[in-house]
């Protein structure tokens, strides 16, 4: 009922995405059927203050465990003079189709505003297939009669390959005693 209140009554015809957006949380459906709101954390301490902060540990554990399978970075000692970009936590909650929590999210971002171009990077491009690639793509699978599969890579970018070496802050939470 104070959900209820707090929105202005949510019925089926209500744009639930558009209020979880704009106020950075998540409208979900507990065990008993009821909505609740989440509060998505904006950084690593109001994650570990966050109702849902276990979900949140768990997910930064995953992710700093691709890490290190994919050997994404090496610990070193801070080179004299090297410029060192921050890093940040990135949160989300992934939720089932009846909206249910399914998983917290956690990803660990290289604070690219703070790269210099011609250090850290060469050129700004990241390729992403646009909507009409993906249009293009049902409709000859389609045609063609092939099925088509859904698949999800949740750690896809850390196969990518660097031209230049990067150095950046440890991971907040995951500080290791040792190099810099």
């Amino acid at each position: 009922e104070a959900l209820d209140t707090a929105f202005g009554g949510i019925d089926n015809h209500t744009n639930v995405e558009a209020l979880a957006t704009a106020s950075r949380t998540k409208v979900v459906t507990d065990e008993e059927g009821s909505l609740s709101t989440h509060t998505i954390p904006r950084g690593y301490k109001s994650a570990l203050s966050n109702p849902d902060a276990q979900l949140y540990q768990t997910a930064m554990e995953v992710e700093i465990a691709h890490h290190h399978r994919a050997g994404t970075w090496t610990l070193v000692h801070r080179p004299k003079g090297a410029h060192v970009l921050n890093c940040t936590w990135q949160y989300d909650l992934k939720l089932h189709a009846d909206q249910t929590i399914k998983k917290g999210k956690a990803r660990l971002c290289a604070r690219g505003d703070e790269a210099r171009e011609g250090a850290e990077f060469l050129f700004r491009y990241s390729s992403t297939a646009g909507i009409e690639a993906f249009r293009l793509f049902f409709a000859f699978a389609a045609n063609q009669g092939w099925p088509v599969h859904e698949a999800d890579y949740s750690t896809a970018y850390l196969n990518a390959k660097l031209d230049t070496i990067v150095y950046i802050e440890q991971p907040p939470g995951f500080t290791r005693h040792g190099p810099d």
